[in-house]
């Protein structure tokens, strides 16, 4: 079972217990999910939300906007929180973000596909277990519910 910390709670959430910040990429096409490349065996080939490790001392937006330029090469200023989830007993923090470009490459070392899919998708793959973390449908399904505007004030 994943557990969340939704929305309401972002003003106690504290980057220093996150041991990483993923970001759900909103764009025409639906949602944005990567296979990473460098994740142990088990999750090798598993679908997850694109992020990565807070450094020490590192905010968990200035972690998303350094991983989503490594990674795929893409520059997002602003992010809504949408919630904490727990996998393997660590805090991960989950942030969105609308993206209307395409993803035309992405880091090979660090990435080994990335796609577009409808939350519908997302489920099947949840229920196929096929997803790295487990919580990625769940966040999604905690964005939609917020009714929350992902460029609204922060």
């Amino acid at each position: 079972m994943t557990r969340s910390v939704p929305l309401p709670l972002e003003s106690h959430m504290n980057d220093h217990y996150d041991k990483t910040a993923r970001c759900i990429l909103v764009g025409p096409e639906g949602y944005l999910l990567v296979k990473h490349s460098n994740c142990s065996a088990q999750n090798l080939g598993k679908w997850g939300l694109p992020g990565g490790r807070l450094e020490l001392g590192e905010a968990a937006r200035a972690t998303l906007r350094r991983e989503l330029m490594e990674e795929l090469f893409i520059d997002i200023e602003e992010f809504v929180a949408v919630g904490r989830y727990r996998y393997k007993d660590c805090w991960h923090r989950v942030f969105a973000a609308e993206y209307e470009g395409g993803i035309e490459r992405w880091d090979e070392a660090e990435i080994a596909a990335a796609r577009w899919h409808s939350l519908s998708e997302i489920e099947s793959a949840e229920v196929a277990g096929q997803l790295h973390t487990g919580f990625e449908a769940s966040a999604i399904r905690d964005l939609e519910s917020h009714a929350h505007s992902i460029t609204g004030p922060q």
